[in-house]
């Protein structure tokens, strides 16, 4: 069983303004985010879209390494606290399902040089058919940047829990299928204070950890988490 999009929605807003204050504390998602961009060169003629924005993390360095950015995110409490924490000129943002934002875009021609999913992708209902709406506003030969969930995520009981830890193969072969060409694959290993991980949790409103991560948590005073960054190139 997953989560309507209302209730995912719903979750979010209640649960932006601790997600803004851990992220102000560990900027864990602009730390991927500069090791996703990195891989990618010079960004600084690129028009960015930056999918699932939250609080303004990642959209905070692709502005400062492209020329302009539009972030979405589908709950308005995120996009408040970014607009609050993120003020610069070339950023735009906007409050929107994914899917129908890109629908929108394709419909009145607009293209990106990079679209961005920073821990995002994995809680799309349909990822199959958010890579072929990316695809439609894609530029040739512009590319699609995933960070993939790694296997410790946290995630609510009836969330999606089946997509936790799989293997990123299939966002290859999803990729491969819907006009991509899977380009580039590399992992980020960060390092997080046990406390970190576990203000993550209570902030975001998650279960507990699993048995797993709850080994990991009891066994010394760090946690070393694996991310996959997945990078599309537009065919």
């Amino acid at each position: 069983m997953t989560q309507s999009n209302d209730s995912r929605k719903r979750r979010w807003n209640l649960v932006a303004e601790g997600f803004a204050a851990f992220c102000e504390r560990w900027p864990r998602y602009r730390i991927l985010a500069e090791h996703g961009i990195a891989r990618l060169g010079d960004l600084t003629d690129s028009k960015i879209l930056d999918i699932g924005c939250g609080v303004g993390d990642s959209t905070r360095v692709l502005a400062e390494h492209g020329k302009d950015v539009v972030a979405v995110d589908f709950s308005p409490k995120c996009i408040e606290y970014a607009k609050a924490r993120i003020q610069r000129a070339n950023v735009a943002f906007e409050v929107e399902d994914a899917g129908v934002f890109l629908k929108r875009c394709s419909a009145q021609f607009q293209q990106f040089d990079v679209i961005f999913c920073n821990a995002v992708i994995w809680q799309l209902e349909n990822i199959e058919e958010f890579l072929k709406l990316a695809a439609n506003v894609t530029a040739p030969g512009g590319r699609l940047l995933v960070n993939w969930c790694d296997k410790l995520t946290p995630l609510p009981l009836d969330f999606l829990a089946d997509r936790r830890g799989s293997s990123v193969d299939k966002l290859e072969l999803a990729l491969d299928n819907c006009g991509w060409v899977v380009s580039d694959i590399f992992e980020v290993e960060l390092k997080e204070q046990i406390e970190t991980s576990s203000e993550f949790i209570s902030a975001l409103g998650l279960r507990r950890p699993s048995t797993v991560v709850a080994r990991q948590l009891s066994g010394g005073e760090y946690l070393v988490r694996t991310w996959t960054f997945v990078v599309g190139t537009k065919c």
